[in-house]
């Protein structure tokens, strides 16, 4: 069965996008306090490099540096700047946007329409050589720049692409050994510890750091690594006091306002939740937007019109309004954009793989996900149940075996998991006609369904299991469509009432005979 992907608890943890994109979406400018610590930029070294051969690549460099240092005016920003605009067919819109900005120092330019990479070009092989084409260009600028931390901070985001746990750690702590107050390393570094399942390190980095009592950004990135471990109530104290000072721009302030409204909204605090979403609605980026989109579907304070916000990279939530207005094809667009912009992360291929699967029967997309995800998260056993699911409902379960036997269930700690491991390995056994133990394999995952306290869990492995009982055109009790009928499925669940209807709808085509075993017998 599919992971129900939709997350018992969102915290804002900070995105991780290249430095441009960052730059352009005004994350590294100004909160109205103290500006954070200006990385150390070499422009000398940069001047005798442009001096002896330009490029577009050198070009971006030097464009990126003068971005985060907050240097213009110097010849040879300028000069790379006009080389970009001489040559636009060989860069990106975002490149573009930004060279303007140093070009020109206007902040009050509209965001660049950005032309992601689609899904089956990523999995294309050249594309995976482009990023490490691309980290070959890396370690060539740390060897001509030497102390640079954005190079090093970008490293760890190109490795964490490809999955390379080690080297993307390294990279980023030897970003933090350069720049340990600079804002955009700080919050690259805690996504990048909550990536790998290591977000007590990313609170540690962030609760002793000053920066965390002075900068709402950063504020906002330890209230989400203190929510992910456990430790909310150590950090809403200072969260409220930055909310309540009167210093910060809206814009600023955003993501700790959602920060802050989710906690309260966990805690059963509907009207303290309402104003702070409210707050975060005022001026909001991609992430604080998704966050409140995430807080209405659990509990609907007030309604919202996502189209109403221009907001850039806005897929996330998107791709949940999507979802709650059950308008499943664009969940798909939605869920292709968002992996393109994060590929690192995992929740829009949950998301699309399940909905794909589940409601749409579109076995390829949900594979197609799946193993984009699966480049820079291979040992996750979500996706991997996700992408095994989808095999085995394509009629592959031998390769279905294959994903499913790369872990280990007494390994995977999420009982959730675990339950859906178990359940898609008896879809497998069902599909390679082994159906006495594919009905074992669902037995114990209906039983252990039980033990998490998740109805939807049980509702959903128990629907599965009926589902490929009457595909195998085995014999049911004649009362157990009544039984399917009445399963009454959580309104937020919409994926989970369609895989209902399709149960129900094989049930009545069955046109099932009595046969003496109980609805017990079955499950």
């Amino acid at each position: 069965m599919a992971n129900d992907f939709r997350r018992k608890n969102r915290h804002v943890v900070p995105n991780f996008r290249q430095l441009t994109d960052t730059v352009l979406l005004g994350e590294v400018d100004s909160a109205g306090t103290a500006v954070p610590e200006s990385v150390p930029i070499d422009f000398r070294s940069r001047i005798s490099e442009w001096d002896a051969e330009r490029s577009t690549g050198l070009a971006a460099d030097i464009v990126s540096a003068a971005l985060v240092s907050g240097q213009s005016g110097q010849p040879v920003i300028d000069e790379a700047a006009d080389f970009i605009f001489a040559n636009p067919g060989m860069c990106s819109s975002s490149l573009i946007s930004a060279a303007q900005r140093v070009r020109y120092r206007d902040a009050s330019m509209s965001q660049p329409t950005v032309q992601l990479p689609r899904l089956a070009t990523f999995l294309e092989s050249n594309s995976r050589e482009s990023i490490y084409r691309t980290i070959h260009v890396l370690k060539n600028a740390v060897s001509r720049f030497g102390g640079d931390p954005i190079l090093f901070a970008e490293l760890a985001r190109c490795y964490m692409v490809v999955g390379n746990e080690e080297r993307a750690r390294r990279n980023i702590a030897i970003a933090l050994s350069l720049s340990s107050s600079n804002r955009y390393v700080l919050r690259s570094a805690a996504r990048l510890y909550a990536h790998f399942d290591d977000a007590e390190q990313g609170f540690h980095l962030l609760r002793r750091h000053p920066l965390s009592r002075h900068d709402p950004w950063v504020a906002s990135a330890e209230l989400a690594m203190a929510g992910l471990v456990g430790k909310s109530h150590m950090v809403m104290k200072d969260a409220h006091r930055m909310l309540s000072s009167g210093r910060f721009s809206p814009f600023s302030l955003t993501e700790l306002h959602a920060g802050v409204g989710s906690v309260d909204l966990l805690s059963g605090d509907r009207r303290k939740s309402k104003r702070r979403f409210q707050a975060a609605l005022q001026k909001p980026n991609d992430n604080s937007l998704a966050q409140v989109e995430w807080g209405l579907s659990e509990e609907r304070l007030f309604d919202v019109d996502l189209s109403s916000y221009n907001v850039s990279r806005n897929y996330e939530a998107l791709a949940l309004e999507a979802f709650n207005q059950q308008s499943w094809t664009s969940v798909l667009d939605h869920c292709e954009s968002w992996l393109m912009d994060q590929p690192f992360a995992n929740g829009p291929a949950m998301m699309a793989s399940h909905v794909a699967s589940v409601v749409l029967d579109d076995f390829k997309a949900a594979q197609l996900f799946c193993e984009a995800s699966r480049l820079a998260c291979p040992n996750d056993p979500q996706v991997a149940n996700n992408y095994a699911y989808a095999l085995a409902l394509d009629n592959q379960p031998v390769k279905a075996f294959r994903v499913l036997d790369q872990h280990r269930l007494s390994a995977v700690e999420d009982s959730r998991t675990r339950v859906c491991l178990t359940a898609t390995r008896g879809l497998a056994c069902f599909r390679a006609g082994r159906f006495e133990e594919g009905r074992e394999r669902y037995r114990s995952a209906i039983d252990a369904a039980k033990g998490v306290g998740d109805r939807n869990y049980l509702q959903t492995a128990i629907l599965n299991y009926i589902h490929e009982e009457l595909i195998a055109e085995q014999q049911l009790p004649a009362f157990f469509a009544d039984e399917i009928r009445d399963l009454q499925i959580d309104p937020r669940a919409a994926s989970t009432q369609v895989l209902k209807e399709k149960v129900v709808a094989r049930l009545d085509a069955a046109a099932l005979s009595f046969d003496g075993r109980s609805s017990r017998d079955g499950a």
